[in-house]
C-alpha cells in the first residue's frame, strides 16, 4: 500500500515548520506551520488502524526511500516545482521496519539500499532473485528457519525481453493526472522520464564512472533543458579527470539554470583542480553570500584547505558543514582526516564510524578505518576493510592504493607494486599511487624510475607534501642538495608554513650549517601551525644551539603546553632553567 500524504504535505509545508525562517510570512506561518507534524500523527493513526485488521501471523514491511530535511538543514530554496529543488530536500536516509511473520524478531541488519527492497520480497515470498537486479535480497532480515526451508535462490533475469500478450491496461486520465501531481511535487522533469539519470547516479557511486556517462548523456539527449543531467554529467567527468569537459557541461547548466548552486560549487572544484584556487574560492563565497545553507560550498573550502595542509581552517569549515546536514557522510569522513593529521586517531575514528552510519556503502570511510588500522599495526583488520571497499567498489583506485600500502607495510613489495600499478591504469592521474610506486622502486634500487614517479606525483598534486618529501629525500641521498632545496622551497611557496615539508627543509639546512635559515624557516611554520608540537621542539633546539636559552624555554614550554607527556622535552626544560639559576 502506497502513502503518499507524507511526501505531498512536507513537499508543500516543510517551509513553514518551526521555527520561523527568514523569508517566510508571519501570517503563512500561523496558518500551515503545524501542517506537517499533524499529517505524521494522521498517518500512524491510519497505519494502526490498519495494522489492527491483520492477522497476527502477517509480515509486514514499512519502507520509506528517503527522509525529509525538516531542522536548520532545510535549503532556502523551493521545496516543490522542480526537480533540483525538490530533490535538495531529501534526507538521504530512510526508514524500514520488519515485524511478524518470516522476519527476525531481533538483531542487526547491515546496510541496506532502497534496491534491495524488491529482491528481498521476491526471497519472502520464496521466488528466485534477477541475476541482473542491481540490488540483493538481505538475510538478515529473515528467521534462520525461514532461510533453511526457503534458501535463497536466482535466475537469470525476470525480464523476458518480449511484450506482454494481450490488451495492455491503461488509464490515461488517471496517470496523466499521477504524472502531473508528481511533477508539481518536483520529481518529474516537465521533459520526461528521469531513468537514465537516476541509473547514472547508481553507477557513478559504484564507482562505474564509463558507465555513468553513458546514462548522463542519454538523460542530457533525451532531456536538453534540464541542467541536473547536466550537472551530474560534469560530476561524471570530473572523478574521471577529464576537467575540459567537466566545465563544458557546467556552463551548460548554468546557462539553463543560471540560479544553479550546485553547478557553481562543482565549478569551484573544476577550478581547483585546474590550479586556479582563487577564483574558485571567490566563487564559493558568492554561492555562500546568497545561500548560508550551501552545504557542498563549506566542505568544498574544508577540502581546499585539507588538501593544502592547512587544519584548522578545514576543520571548521566542515564543521560548518556538518552543522547544515549531520548525515554529509563526506564532512564526516573528511573531519576525520582532519583529527588523523592532528594527532587525534581515537576521534578520527569516531568521526569515520559516523560516515559509515549516515552512508552504510561509503568505500572512503572503510578506506580510512583501513588506514587507521594500518596504523595501529592492525594489519588484518586493515585487510578485512579493505576487503569490504573492494566488494563495493572493485574499480575504485583508491581502494587498491590503500592496498599497495598495506602490502609494502607487510613488506611484499612485489604485490604492492602491483596494486599500485592497477590503481594508476585506473586513474593516470591520481598522485598517491605513483608516490607510493615511487617508494617501491626506491627500495628495489632502481632510483631513476623512482624520481620520475615523485615527480609525477608532485605534478599530479602540487600541493601533495608527502610526494615532495619522498622527492627530496631521494635527492638528499644522491648528495644533490640544491635540488633538493629548491623543491621544498617551491612547496612552501605554494603551501606556505606547511610543517612536515619545513620540517624536512631545516633539517636540510642544519646539515649544511645555516642555522638562522632554518630558524626563519621554523617561525613561518609555527605561524601557520602554532598547535604543532614537532615544531616547537625544533624551536626549542634551534635556539639552545644558538645560545638564546630564554627562547628556547619558551618553546619547549609552548610545547608541553599543548602536550604535557613529554618527558624529554620536560628534562630539557629542566636543565635549562639550571643552568640560568647557576
Amino acid at each position: 500500500i502506497y502513502f503518499e500524504g507524507i511526501d505531498t504535505t512536507s513537499h508543500l509545508f516543510m517551509p513553514f515548520r518551526p521555527p520561523l525562517r527568514p523569508g517566510v510570512a508571519e501570517s503563512d506561518y500561523r496558518r500551515y506551520s503545524k501542517a506537517v507534524d499533524a499529517f505524521y500523527a494522521y498517518q500512524d493513526e491510519i497505519l494502526g488502524t490498519l495494522l489492527e485488521r491483520l492477522d497476527p501471523g502477517t509480515g509486514v514491511l514499512v519502507i520509506s526511500d528517503h527522509g525529509f530535511k525538516s531542522e536548520s538543514d532545510r535549503p532556502n530554496k523551493e521545496s516543490r516545482v522542480n526537480y533540483e529543488s525538490a530533490a535538495a530536500w531529501h534526507r538521504k536516509h530512510g526508514i524500514l521496519i520488519a515485524a511478524s511473520g518470516s522476519f527476525a524478531q531481533a538483531g542487526e541488519v547491515p546496510e541496506m539500499s532502497i534496491l534491495d527492497v524488491a529482491p528481498t520480497v521476491l526471497a519472502y515470498f520464496g521466488l528466485p532473485i534477477g541475476e541482473d537486479m542491481q540490488g540483493r535480497p538481505v538475510p538478515a532480515l529473515f528467521t534462520e528457519k525461514f532461510l533453511h526451508d526457503h534458501p535463497i535462490r536466482y535466475r537469470r533475469s525476470w525480464e523476458t525481453g518480449r511484450q506482454a500478450e494481450g490488451t495492455p491496461l491503461e488509464d490515461p486520465a488517471g496517470d496523466s493526472a499521477l504524472k502531473a501531481r508528481l511533477r508539481s511535487l518536483g520529481y518529474l522533469s516537465q521533459e520526461g522520464s528521469l531513468t537514465a539519470n537516476n541509473l547514472g547516479n547508481s553507477l557513478l557511486a559504484q564507482g562505474k564512472i564509463d558507465g555513468a556517462i553513458e546514462e548522463f548523456e542519454k538523460a542530457a539527449e533525451q532531456m536538453p533543458k534540464l541542467a541536473l543531467a547536466r550537472i551530474n554529467l560534469a560530476r561524471a567527468f570530473l572523478a574521471k579527470g577529464d576537467l575540459s569537459r567537466s566545465r563544458r557541461e557546467l556552463e551548460e547548466a548554468t546557462r539553463l539554470d543560471p540560479s544553479s548552486t550546485e553547478a557553481g560549487v562543482l565549478l569551484a572544484h573544476v577550478e581547483i583542480a585546474e590550479g586556479n584556487q582563487a577564483p574558485a574560492i571567490r566563487r564559493l563565497r558568492e554561492v555562500l553570500s546568497r545561500d548560508l545553507s550551501v552545504g557542498s560550498a563549506w566542505r568544498t573550502l574544508g577540502n581546499y584547505h585539507l588538501s593544502r595542509g592547512e587544519l584548522a581552517p578545514a576543520k571548521e569549515e566542515f564543521e560548518k558543514a556538518l552543522g547544515i546536514d549531520p548525515d554529509d557522510s563526506e564532512s564526516l569522513n573528511n573531519l576525520g582526516i582532519v583529527y588523523r593529521q592532528m594527532g587525534e586517531p581515537e576521534i578520527a575514528e569516531q568521526q569515520f564510524h559516523r560516515a559509515l552510519e549516515s552512508e552504510p556503502g561509503f568505500v572512503q570511510a572503510y578506506n580510512n578505518l583501513a588506514l587507521s588500522a594500518m596504523e595501529r599495526e592492525d594489519y588484518v583488520k586493515s585487510g578485512q576493510l579493505l576487503d569490504r571497499a573492494t566488494e563495493l567498489a572493485p574499480s575504485d583506485p583508491v581502494v587498491h592504493n590503500n592496498r599497495g600500502n598495506l602490502l609494502l607495510r607487510l613488506g611484499d613489495r612485489a604485490a604492492a607494486e602491483s596494486a599500485y600499478r592497477t590503481a594508476i591504469s585506473l586513474r593516470s592521474d591520481y598522485a598517491e599511487p605513483h608516490n607510493g610506486l615511487g617508494a617501491v622502486l626506491k627500495d628495489r634500487g632502481v632510483w631513476g624510475e623512482a624520481e620520475k614517479e615523485f615527480r609525477d606525483a608532485s605534478r599530479i598534486r602540487g600541493a601533495y607534501a608527502d610526494a615532495r618529501i619522498n622527492l627530496s629525500l631521494l635527492l638528499r641521498e644522491e648528495h644533490r642538495l640544491d635540488e633538493a632545496e629548491r623543491e621544498m622551497r617551491a612547496f612552501l611557496r605554494e603551501v606556505p608554513g606547511n610543517a612536515p615539508v619545513s620540517l624536512q627543509l631545516v633539517e636540510l639546512l642544519l646539515e649544511q650549517s645555516r642555522p638562522e635559515e632554518a630558524e626563519k624557516v621554523c617561525m613561518a611554520a609555527l605561524e601557520r601551525n602554532p598547535g604543532d608540537v614537532r615544531l616547537w621542539n625544533l624551536q626549542g633546539d634551534l635556539l639552545t644551539s644558538r645560545q638564546n636559552r630564554k627562547g628556547a624555554e619558551d618553546a619547549y614550554r609552548r610545547s608541553l603546553g599543548i602536550n604535557s607527556m613529554q618527558p624529554d622535552i620536560s628534562a630539557k626544560l629542566r636543565d635549562l632553567s639550571g643552568k640560568d639559576s647557576r
